[in-house]
């Protein structure tokens, strides 16, 4: 079998992954289980470096059709049910957002970014007054030109907030124009399938969603808090090979490195469940080669 190689830290993609035979710890099983048992309207919050936008990214090419890239994992045989059918792809990443020089800039460039994900698909934009009911419409002539619900995936739904957290005045203004922009998404509900955004901000749902939204994070219940972090289990499976060959070079046990390990990384508890570790954190320590060819 060939041998695989150790994922960089920095956030590769799953198609970057797959195709590059890089490891990949498999989460498509949680995957499998959010969309089979979930409301359709869901997020998570998570620190940076838990493998957000990997995880948005392996949904992308979920809903993309992509199974050739899903070969081997848990997610395979589930591939062929019309839950998992391919679907057009609405994909927004509020980090890239204008969102540090005011608020005037910010709109404006909250209203592009949706132009352009109307563009992506085709779709010709059309001039609305605010950039809530942009989407709206992006909704409505996507349902109508594919016949298929669109999936949303938004990375960073509070990011234009955490970055105005010193300036009180800024960030209220942004969480309340969020606040309604996302209030117009979970309203055309019957116009998607499924909608997904991650965060990273403590209790930010709070700031960004309204009372009458009905955004869920389930993956703090049960077993899904490893959607978002490697547990030990996890580990010690994907990355035997890379430990032994570090803990002999070291001249110290595989138990003994791992303890080095999760006092680099920290380890983490997000559903009152399960410990997991710092995926960052976990592969810049196991990328470190102390002279020894990977």
């Amino acid at each position: 079998m060939e041998q695989q190689i150790l994922t960089p830290p920095g956030g590769p993609t799953f198609e970057t992954i797959r195709r590059n035979n890089m490891v990949y710890v498999d989460k498509t099983e949680y995957l499998t289980y959010l969309m089979e048992n979930s409301r359709r309207k869901l997020y998570i919050d998570r620190p940076d470096g838990f493998g957000k936008s990997l995880l948005m990214s392996t949904l992308e090419a979920l809903f993309s059709g992509r199974k050739d890239l899903f070969k081997g994992l848990a997610v395979e045989n589930k591939l062929d049910d019309k839950l998992f059918a391919p679907r057009p792809v609405i994909r927004m990443d509020m980090n890239s957002l204008n969102a540090d020089q005011g608020y005037d800039l910010f709109e404006n460039s909250l209203k592009e970014a949706t132009f352009l994900a109307e563009e992506s698909l085709g779709i010709e934009p059309k001039e609305r007054h605010s950039a809530g009911y942009v989407f709206k419409e992006l909704l409505r002539e996507c349902f109508r030109q594919y016949k298929v619900k669109p999936a949303i995936l938004i990375d960073g739904y509070d990011a234009p907030v955490i970055k105005n957290l010193d300036k009180p005045d800024v960030s209220r203004s942004i969480a309340n124009k969020l606040q309604y922009y996302y209030l117009m998404i979970e309203r055309s509900e019957q116009y998607y399938s499924f909608i997904f955004m991650t965060g990273v901000g403590v209790r930010a749902h709070e700031r960004c969603f309204s009372d009458d939204t009905y955004f869920c994070d389930e993956t703090r219940y049960g077993h899904l808090g490893a959607i978002g972090g490697f547990t030990l289990e996890e580990i010690t499976k994907y990355f035997s090979a890379r430990i032994e060959k570090m803990a002999f070079f070291r001249k110290i046990t595989d138990k003994q490195l791992l303890e080095g390990l999760k006092s680099y990384s920290g380890v983490f508890n997000f559903d009152k469940e399960t410990e997991v570790y710092n995926p960052y954190l976990t592969l810049k320590y196991l990328n470190f080669r102390d002279g020894v060819d990977w």
